[in-house]
């Protein structure tokens, strides 16, 4: 029978990410910080786009109950904006 060896991302750690990731830090940052590879980061914070990640129960009651970000204005819309089109 195989162990599985691989650490388990708990809602705590999943939580830490987010504080740190709200803060400003990079994926790679954030994975150095907490000793992770930083695609385990990125994976855990953009849960909507890869499925297959399963959150600890608690986390995932947390991501659902968080609000998406607000999008911030890119490039064009600013530059429209600026140009008053």
């Amino acid at each position: 029978m195989k162990v599985d060896k691989r650490r388990k991302v708990t809602s705590e750690v999943v939580k830490k990410m987010r504080e740190l990731r709200s803060q400003g830090m990079t994926y790679q940052k954030i994975a150095k910080e907490l000793n992770l590879s930083y695609l385990t980061v990125y994976k855990y914070l953009n849960v909507e786009k890869y499925p297959k990640v399963k959150l600890v129960p608690e986390a995932a009651a947390e991501a659902k109950e968080e609000a998406a970000p607000e999008k911030k204005p890119g490039f064009w819309s600013k530059l429209k904006s600026m140009l008053g089109a």
